[in-house]
């Protein structure tokens, strides 16, 4: 989420992706392990944060950036993959 291009924009601005949100860090005991929370953070870099209820499979898909929600989004993930191998997407 870092991560920058030569003049300093973060290379996931303007994208749409999901990830652990808030409420999942909680439930999962893991607010106090993790030093930021994914949806404050994608927000604060310019990021269009998509979610689905917690713990819910959910993946999308913008360009080339694949991302998913929780751990119960790993088919989703593959789905979205595989489609991307095997079409001109």
């Amino acid at each position: 989420m870092n991560l920058q291009d030569e003049q300093g924009h973060y290379l996931i601005a303007g994208k749409k992706i999901t990830g652990f949100t808030p409420a999942e860090e909680i439930i999962a005991g893991k607010k106090t392990v993790v030093p930021f929370l994914n949806q404050k953070i994608a927000t604060e870099h310019g990021v269009e944060f998509k979610k689905k209820r917690f713990y819910s499979e959910y993946a999308l898909k913008d360009g080339q950036l694949i991302t998913g929600q929780n751990p119960f989004s790993v088919r989703a993930v593959a789905k979205l993959l595989i489609q991307a191998l095997t079409t001109n997407n």
